[in-house]
């Protein structure tokens, strides 16, 4: 049945593109512009080193730094820490990627991976600093509500699940045994693999492995810039539900739309702005997709943990703007 319901969305889709020429090459030319300008010098020289440091064990370099403090906040491994990093740092979909990669590599348990994709899945600065606040908004709000908002929406939402040890209530993963002696134990993860030798074939699957994933990366993103489009000219749309929509279809696109509405007041239209970064859109959701595909991970886990992020980042962002201005 579902996949009767997606092939005549498919079959519908076609026919829409074909009969709006116009309105097609205009959202792909927009999908593509933002994929080559943006997605390939941001994230692909971050994907080619990652892919050398998971393969050479390089990411110690990393986790022994972070390690004391992400284990005690929130419960993960020293290879768990360098997912969180490079989720924090490189942006969508890298801290997804790196989760699926130290999965394959057998460098953290399958429970751990899944865990981490949660939250290590999140925008990175530069898109927040420079499309954000500096190409949309025009540096006319102030940044610090915007980092404490969407960054501090993952990790407090991690530090609930691990302190609370809520989240095995929702799944059939358990992340956590029981508590013995009033101490919550954590389940051994997976050791080290031992590192390969510097081999210049490695150079070649890093970067081919690069470029397959932001080659996957920019079909979607032209795809869900070309339903956009669509989505935009639907005049008949209630101009609240029109926002709603491109919201959740695309980050760009939805975060422009809501930083030029005129329905809101300046507060309320940061907070939304926050909560459709944290989300990330379906094209986000499609693209962690494709870089966990080869994986055992649960997708509507993720889905589930960025629904509540998204409302948590909108409710810090409220209450930061209040305190802090």
């Amino acid at each position: 049945m579902k996949q009767l319901l997606f092939r005549i969305f498919l079959i519908l889709f076609f026919l829409l593109l074909i009969l709006n020429p116009q309105t097609t090459v205009s959202g792909a030319s927009a999908g593509l512009l933002l994929w080559f300008h943006s997605i390939i010098p941001s994230l692909l020289p971050f994907m080619i080193l990652s892919n050398l440091l998971v393969a050479l064990n390089g990411i110690s370099l990393f986790t022994n730094l972070f390690y004391p403090l992400t284990s005690r906040l929130f419960g993960i491994s020293k290879n768990g820490s360098y997912a969180l990093l490079a989720g924090l740092v490189c942006g969508y979909p890298m801290g997804a990627k790196a989760c699926a990669d130290l999965l394959k590599e057998q460098k953290i348990s399958k429970a751990e991976a899944q865990y981490l994709l949660c939250f290590t899945n999140n925008p990175g600065p530069a898109f927040l600093s420079g499309y954000i606040l500096q190409t949309l908004l025009k540096n006319a709000s102030p940044a610090l509500p915007y980092f404490l908002s969407v960054y501090g929406a993952p990790l407090l939402f991690a530090c609930v699940i691990h302190i609370l040890q809520i989240f095995p209530k929702y799944t059939k993963i358990s992340f956590f045994t029981k508590k013995e002696g009033g101490k919550p134990i954590t389940p051994p993860f997976s050791p080290y693999v031992s590192s390969q030798e510097l081999d210049f074939k490695l150079f070649d699957h890093a970067i081919m492995n690069g470029f397959e994933t932001v080659t996957k990366l920019g079909g979607y993103i032209i795809l869900f810039s070309i339903l956009s489009a669509f989505i935009i000219n639907l005049e008949f749309l209630d101009l609240k539900l029109k926002t709603l929509l491109l919201a959740i279809t695309e980050i760009t696109t939805g975060s422009q739309f809501i930083s030029t509405a005129s329905l809101y007041n300046a507060t309320l239209k940061n907070a939304m702005l926050c909560a459709c970064i944290s989300f990330g859109g379906l094209s986000g959701i499609f693209q962690t997709k494709s870089v966990i595909s080869d994986t055992s991970l649960n997708l509507l886990f993720y889905i589930g943990s960025k629904f509540f992020i998204s409302l948590l980042s909108a409710l810090l962002y409220l209450c930061f703007s209040t305190l802090i201005f």
